[in-house]
């Protein structure tokens, strides 16, 4: 399969993630929860259950009730069949039971899959789709920044099988703006007046916070926290750099996506120019080399190009992020013999966890890639690293 074929594919899963860029790109002072679980999976289409799924995502609320959520979710095992993919959802929440602060949601949205699919010959296909999924979930407030979750994915494609999934998940806000606006007492708000439709945007956007147990979403005006004179300023208050340069090394493990799944070990190197266009917005641009490793089948290594929107919480010191980019390669295919190497080109999404101990410029990464292929060898790659600020 040559460069056309690749750059040929490239758009649509451009056209699908590139949205996530509109999600995640504006400032970190909102509320912003990150998630992970597991549980099972259904399939009505194929009478079938699997207790091998799960998912993780990201949740940004925009106004009042309303977030917008991009989500990683594995199907797990069908016979025949493993589909995982990624979901863009709208959703809108409601507060069933205040006093033992449980929440309702439901959100709608397109999901990209990937469907290792297995004949009864032995075959092996990766099949690439567009479907809609419907989510519904109720949310329990556990403390300051943690909830409990219990969500119900239904996908339904036309060309593939259809599954409804459960996973149970718990969910950490992002931030200290989090952990503040959720504390606030919640307020008694009198009958509107002539006089009180006059009242100032910011102060309707904190009581409604207050209302819902919640800090303030993309649209609204951030919580502010009273700050005493003594306090030191947070970091999202002080002017940032506008440019800062980072180096990492990884360890990398690489599987292709047909049956059998063929793994092997690699290597990486990333060089990151992180861009603070201003105080608590951030977006990353990477260049990495991937050594693929030789899982006996195809051995690939190329430079990774991405652009990653970043939401760090300063409390903490951990930062998360989604990549998206294009991966150049040279593939060997190992089944042949002499110098069949070839160069190619295809899309990559990444997602990323950090972590930069206090007062320090290492830091510890984990990185997983999925290489989007054409030719039925899709491949994940996981690294595993350190690095530094320059």
């Amino acid at each position: 399969m040559g460069v056309r074929d690749k750059v040929a594919h490239l758009p649509r899963a451009v056209a699908i993630l590139g949205a996530v860029l509109s999600v995640w790109g504006t400032q970190t002072a909102r509320a912003q929860m990150v998630y992970l679980g597991g549980a099972g999976s259904y399939s009505t289409t194929e009478s079938a259950s699997t207790f091998r799924s799960y998912k993780f995502g990201y949740q940004r609320n925009l106004i009042g009730n309303w977030s917008s959520s991009l989500d990683y979710l594995n199907e797990g095992h069908f016979p025949g069949h493993h589909r995982d993919g990624y979901a863009l959802e709208l959703s809108y929440e409601t507060e069933l039971l205040a006093r033992f602060h449980i929440w309702l949601c439901v959100g709608a949205g397109p999901y990209y899959y990937f469907d290792t699919q297995t004949s009864a010959s032995g075959a092996s296909l990766d099949v690439h789709g567009l479907a809609p999924i419907v989510t519904f979930r109720a949310r329990h407030r556990l403390s300051a920044n943690w909830d409990v979750i219990v969500s119900l994915d239904s996908i339904f494609p036309t060309h593939d099988f259809r599954a409804q999934t459960v996973t149970i998940e718990g969910g950490y806000w992002l931030g200290k703006e989090s952990e503040l606006a959720r504390q606030t007492t919640p307020v008694a708000v009198p009958p509107a007046t002539p006089s009180a439709v006059s009242t100032a945007a910011g102060t309707d956007a904190m009581v409604r916070a207050a209302l819902r147990s919640e800090p303030t979403g993309f649209f609204e005006k951030p919580y502010q926290a009273p700050v005493q004179e003594s306090e030191p300023k947070e970091a999202s208050e002080v002017a940032q750099e506008t440019f800062a340069s980072e180096w990492a090394l990884f360890g990398a493990v690489s599987v292709i996506n047909i049956a059998g799944n063929p793994r092997a070990d690699g290597g990486s190197a990333e060089y990151r120019l992180r861009m603070s266009t201003q105080p608590g917005r951030q977006y990353d641009l990477s260049f990495a080399y991937l050594y693929e490793g030789d899982p006996r089948l195809d051995r690939r290594h190329g430079v990774a190009a991405e652009v990653w929107p970043v939401r760090t919480d300063r409390h903490l010191g951990v930062d998360v992020a989604a990549g998206i980019g294009a991966y150049v390669f040279v593939v060997k295919n190992s089944a042949t013999t002499g110098p069949q190497s070839t160069a190619a080109v295809a899309p990559i999404i990444s997602m990323m966890v950090s972590w930069t101990p206090k007062n320090q410029k290492f830091f510890y990464r984990a990185i997983w890639d999925r290489v989007v292929s054409s030719n039925n060898q899709d491949a994940d790659v996981w690294r595993l690293g350190v690095g530094s600020t320059l």
